[in-house]
């Protein structure tokens, strides 16, 4: 908890809100399997190796990693202030390997192109879907795509736009 009050005050400057509700979310599964009256200088690597066994048992191995890892951060900053003693995480082996992007094939592409909808909320659900297989945006770049954002050279569209993820045109 006190992680997080430091970590509350980062939100908007160097990290986002989503973000800063991921490390939330960790606390959360942390408590469901430990109790939240357990005092941070009790958690063994016994307890770890049942939160990683538990968490590994609800979740596929890219969410494992990632909960984990929050998971992994709180407990460092406790004991990097002396508030656990021994190290958790100590012989503790999780995967944090990126898992393969699978592509869409053109057959698949041309049926959500074609694929038409009674519904005009599904209608632009699916333009929005069209648009970003064709750019490459994320979802959270498309949300945010301005006008300016969008330039013609000798009659080609180019989207010229730091990604809100990493800040990279």
């Amino acid at each position: 908890n006190d992680y997080l009050a430091i970590t509350r005050k980062r939100v908007g400057v160097s990290i986002t809100k989503m973000c800063y509700d991921k490390y939330i979310s960790a606390r959360n599964t942390l408590y469901e399997i430990i109790p939240g009256n357990t005092e941070v200088k009790q958690i063994t690597p016994a307890m770890m190796q049942n939160v990683l066994a538990t968490i590994q048992s609800k979740y596929r191995e890219s969410t494992t990693s990632g909960i984990m890892t929050k998971i992994k951060t709180i407990i460092k900053f406790g004991m990097d202030n002396g508030k656990i003693q021994i190290n958790p995480f100590q012989g503790l082996k999780y995967s944090t390997r990126t898992p393969s992007i699978e592509y869409l094939t053109e057959d698949e592409i041309r049926r959500i192109t074609d694929r038409h909808f009674d519904i005009e909320r599904l209608e632009r659900v699916r333009d929005l879907a069209v648009f970003q297989i064709a750019s490459g945006l994320a979802y959270i770049d498309t949300q945010t795509l301005n006008p300016e954002d969008i330039h013609y050279d000798n009659g080609t569209c180019y989207i010229y736009k730091g990604r809100h993820k990493t800040g990279v045109e």
